[in-house]
């Protein structure tokens, strides 16, 4: 029962605005355990290796070269797999090449009179490239360009879709990223407007994110991390979805991360009463 809840809800949110189809809404969900452990409220913060899939500018304020690797059980058994390897380029731009993967599990093939006919698996896949260019020291811009594949059965698609952000540096501790997120040659995917402002200090993270869409009702989501010891940092956040009835899309979330020289090993997790929790672990390694 409570699959079949979450299946419903989930094809109803994202298939309205798609003619019937559910083509690239995995494109909607966005991984990385942090990302998920803060509500998804990353947007106005610098340096977050989990903003490269949707809004890579703040970037420009990472340093160095480091790879990334998450791993998410999501919703009904479906996993969520995406690596990232990302390298600073002189002083005030950065270059960096992602993938993500999504695979549904087995799913039960059956013919117009509902008798069986085995099982499939399908998949989708996207390949990333991102861009991120310093417009002066407290300024950067920051472009995506998605090859996202989705093979579900019998039918194939391939499309091209483009992430475009912005970031400023308001103060020493106040910074503002906005992004405008899957433009591009797939009318039927809802374009999204994100915007967040966010807080940084010694020890201490917060950032509130507002997400507009062009078919949907607003989301907001705030997050707050926090830093006891130099090697662990703790994560909380609240994610609000003004569309969803009954609060069935609605959660709370929490997160930590255990520093150890250049690695960092982070676990997520998404609370939610009616559909199930939801686990994120994400390794990072700083090269040099």
């Amino acid at each position: 029962m409570r699959q079949a809840i979450i299946f419903f809800v989930l094809l109803l949110r994202f298939a309205s605005s798609a003619a019937g189809t559910t083509e690239l809404a995995f494109m909607e969900v966005f991984p990385g355990s942090r990302y998920a452990a803060m509500g998804g409220a990353l947007t106005g913060l610098p340096g977050e290796p989990d903003t490269v899939f949707f809004s890579p500018s703040s970037l420009c304020w990472s340093s160095g070269t480091f790879l990334n690797f998450s791993h998410t059980e999501y919703f009904a058994g479906a996993r969520y797999e995406t690596v990232t390897a990302m390298r600073q380029m002189g002083n005030s731009s950065a270059l960096g090449i992602s993938a993500m993967y999504l695979w549904t599990g087995t799913q039960e093939r059956r013919d117009g009179f509902g008798v069986s006919e085995g099982g499939f698996s399908p998949f989708q896949a996207v390949p990333v490239l991102s861009i991120a260019q310093g417009l002066s020291k407290t300024a950067a811009a920051g472009l995506n360009i998605k090859f996202p594949y989705e093979n579900l059965d019998e039918s194939c698609s391939f499309h091209v879709l483009y992430d475009v952000s912005g970031f400023v540096q308001l103060s020493d501790n106040i910074s503002f990223g906005a992004c405008l997120v899957n433009a591009g040659t797939y009318p039927g995917l809802p374009e999204m407007l994100r915007a967040g402002l966010g807080v940084s200090a010694s020890g201490f993270k917060a950032d509130i994110d507002a997400e507009l869409s062009n078919e949907y009702s607003p989301v907001y989501s705030a997050g707050i991390s926090v830093k006891p010891e130099e090697f662990l940092a703790l994560m909380f956040g609240y994610r609000y979805d003004t569309a969803a009835q009954y609060g069935l899309l609605n959660c709370v979330s929490f997160g930590l991360e255990l520093n150890v020289s250049a690695f960092s090993l982070t676990y997520g997790a998404k609370l939610n009463d009616m559909l199930g929790n939801t686990h994120y672990v994400s390794l990072f390694a700083k090269l040099n």
